[in-house]
């Protein structure tokens, strides 16, 4: 039997020993805590020991951003003043621009009235007045197109004109200016006014002379191609404009027959032509070589050039031949009356006209008078005076032992002593 009373009080009170343990617990605990807060005391102290270097480097950034911000608004404030600035200087290129084109459109319509007339000295004047106007059209043309680099400030005040000014349309021929103008469609070389010579000289000679030779290779060229397309049987056609059996190239013939017909009174003041002699005949070079074929088309036909043209096709281009290579005797029954036809074909004859007729208003121009030769047919070959078209076959022929075969186009003596060879189909006397 267990006495109730000791039981009890063992329950009720503990051993010592447990006690002790417990405060031992105890006292552990409250370190750990006094350690934990120590390490939470020893935190926010480096935290707030640390934290002012954190902040002055947080402003330090703030004011660098600041500043950066500062210095990009300026530049773009400096950059757009200097794009308005350029925007105000494309508005004075509009009017400019505007006053350039009217300025050309009278220049224009004052060249067409002197060419009604064609009073030579008008016709200059009007023609350096034209001139002058391409070239202010062309520089501002340059000068226009850097609008288009100001971004939207500039398309804002180009966009608005080029709907206007369409300068591709405007001025679709221009190439160069100060060089060379090219005009839409014939492409024909003009030189400017003020490059020209004030007076005639053995150059200028010879330049218009490769001009001529150019002109009439090329118009041979488009003969040949009527011809064939026509059906032609070439070699009898050869056949009759010159008398040697064999020739390499029916195209020597056919510009050997469009020469001497073109040719044919070039040693006469008037060419052959009824009208009085012109007493500045360098300005009315200047004039002609001012204008290309297609322009030429459009002059009066009563001029002296306009005549002198259609006379040349008449004799060059008979009734037969046009019909047969151009179907109709169109061009024939326009040119009786008056009227130049605006075909190609008759195009490419004007260049011919116009390099010959330049060549001898330049010619008479000159002082003294350049003498022509020509070299008949059978006669001895001079390589002086004389070109051959073709070369021999096989071994070198002797100079002595060649002939003339036919000639293709006349030699000139110039006062100077120049002399411009004449154009020969050479052949060997053996």
């Amino acid at each position: 039997m267990f006495p109730y009373v000791c039981f009890h009080k063992e329950k009720l009170q503990p051993k010592r020993w447990q006690i002790e343990v417990k405060k031992g617990q105890k006292k552990r605990e409250m370190a750990n805590k006094a350690s934990n807060f120590s390490h939470l005391i020893h935190r926010v102290a480096a935290s707030c020991l640390s934290r002012p270097h954190t902040r002055v480097h947080e402003l330090r950034e703030e004011n660098s951003v600041t500043r950066e911000w500062e210095e990009k608004t300026e530049r773009e404030e400096e950059d757009k003043e200097g794009i308005l600035e350029k925007v105000r200087g494309m508005e004075g290129l509009m009017a400019q621009v505007f006053d350039a084109v009217s300025s050309m459109t009278r220049a224009y319509v004052s060249l067409q009235a002197a060419q009604c007339t064609w009073e030579t000295e008008k016709v200059i004047a009007a023609d350096v007045a034209v001139v002058g106007e391409l070239k202010k059209l062309t520089w501002l043309m340059e000068r226009f197109g850097e609008g288009k680099g100001l971004g939207p400030y500039g398309e804002g005040v180009v966009g608005p004109y080029e709907a206007t000014v369409d300068f591709k349309e405007m001025l679709p021929s221009i190439a160069t200016v100060g060089k060379k103008v090219l005009f839409h469609p014939s492409q024909w070389r003009i030189s400017c006014s003020g490059r020209v010579s004030t007076s005639p000289t053995a150059e200028i000679f010879h330049e218009c002379m490769r001009e001529v030779r150019e002109d009439t290779k090329s118009f041979t060229t488009l003969l040949l191609s009527f011809m064939r397309s026509a059906r032609w049987d070439i070699t009898a056609a050869v056949r009759s404009i010159v008398s040697i059996k064999t020739v390499q190239s029916p195209h020597h013939a056919v510009e050997s027959y469009i020469n001497r017909t073109i040719y044919r009174n070039f040693h006469n003041e008037t060419f052959g032509m009824d009208h009085p002699v012109r007493h500045d005949r360098f300005a009315e070079f200047k004039v002609i070589k001012s204008m290309g074929p297609t322009e030429l088309i459009g002059a009066p036909p009563t001029s002296h050039f306009g005549k002198f043209c259609m006379k040349k096709y008449l004799a060059v281009i008979h009734p037969s031949m046009e019909e047969s290579l151009l179907g109709s005797l169109e061009h024939r029954r326009l040119i009786l009356a008056g009227t130049h036809p605006r075909t190609e074909f008759y195009a490419e004859f004007v260049a011919v006209a116009r390099s010959v007729w330049m060549l001898h208003q330049l010619a008479f121009a000159l002082d003294p008078t350049p003498t022509q030769f020509e070299a008949n047919q059978g006669a001895e070959f001079h390589p002086e005076f004389m070109e051959s078209v073709v070369r021999f076959p096989g071994q070198w022929t002797p100079v002595g032992q060649m002939a003339v075969g036919f000639p293709i186009s006349p030699g000139f003596e110039l006062g100077n002593g120049d002399v411009v060879k004449a154009r020969v189909y050479a052949v060997s006397r053996t």
